[in-house]
C-alpha cells in the first residue's frame, strides 16, 4: 500500500542508550466525526506521535493499536477498510456468566516510520452509532489501544482511549497525517498478524482496562 507522510519538523530518531527503546510520546487518537456511507458510518481512530522524537523502526512496525468492539445479543459488524485483522474473543466470564456477547478487537499495524506530528489513521465501516454506546458490563462500547512495540512511552495514560463520535462531514474531521499499513507480501503479513495476536492476546485484559501501559515487545 501507498505510504503517504506529510512534512514535519523535529527532532529525529532517538534511542535511549540503555534500554534500546525510542523515548516519545505516542497517543491514541479518534476523529470524533462520523461519517454516512453507504450502509453504515465511518469512523476514523488512530496513534498519533506527540513527540519530542521520530519513531523509525526499520523492518517493523512504528506503531501498533487494537480497536476494542463490544457487541450485543445480535452482534456488531464492523469493517476495516485498511485490512486490519479482526480477532474474537470468548467473553470474560462473570457471575452470573455473561454470554452472547461478541467481544475481539481489529489488529492493525503501521509503517516503519512515524514522524513527530503524524498519526496512523485506520477507518473502519460501523452499521450505526449504537455500538459506540457504553455497555455497563464492560464499561465502553469501542476503545481503541496501543503503542510503540518499540516505544519507551513518556506518557503511557493516554495510550487508550474511548471512541465516541457524532455524525457529521468529512470536513468537519481531524485533518489526515501519517502513513497506511506496512505493504508486505500475503505470507509475511500473515506471519506478522499472527506475531502480533500473540503479542496482543496475552495483553488483551490489561490493554482493555486502560489500567496498564503498552509493554514493548
Amino acid at each position: 500500500m501507498q505510504q503517504t507522510n506529510e512534512p514535519t519538523t523535529g527532532p529525529s530518531a532517538s534511542i535511549d542508550v540503555t534500554s534500546g527503546l525510542i523515548r516519545t510520546n505516542v497517543q491514541a487518537v479518534v476523529d470524533p466525526i462520523a461519517v454516512k456511507v453507504g450502509d453504515g458510518v465511518r469512523v476514523r481512530v488512530g496513534m498519533r506521535n506527540a513527540g519530542p522524537r521520530t519513531v523509525s523502526t526499520p523492518g517493523r512496525a512504528a506503531v501498533m493499536f487494537q480497536l476494542y468492539v463490544v457487541g450485543s445479543s445480535q452482534g456488531v459488524w464492523v469493517r476495516s477498510l485498511g485490512g486490519c485483522q479482526f480477532v474474537p474473543e470468548s467473553p470474560p466470564q462473570g457471575n452470573p456468566p455473561i454470554i452472547d456477547v461478541p467481544v475481539g478487537f481489529f489488529a492493525c499495524e503501521s509503517g516503519s516510520t512515524l514522524r513527530v506530528g503524524e498519526t496512523f489513521w485506520q477507518s473502519f465501516i460501523f452499521p450505526n452509532l449504537d455500538a459506540f454506546e457504553s455497555d455497563p458490563r464492560y464499561g465502553y462500547g469501542v476503545r481503541i489501544s496501543g503503542g510503540g512495540p518499540l516505544v519507551d512511552d513518556l506518557v503511557p495514560s493516554d495510550n487508550h482511549k474511548d471512541v465516541k463520535v457524532r455524525l457529521g462531514n468529512a470536513s468537519q474531521g481531524l485533518p489526515v497525517t501519517g502513513g497506511f499499513p506496512i505493504s508486505v507480501a500475503a505470507g509475511g503479513l500473515g506471519l506478522i498478524l499472527a506475531g502480533a495476536v500473540i503479542i496482543w492476546t496475552t495483553r488483551r485484559r490489561r490493554l482493555a482496562s486502560g489500567t496498564h501501559a503498552w509493554e514493548p515487545c
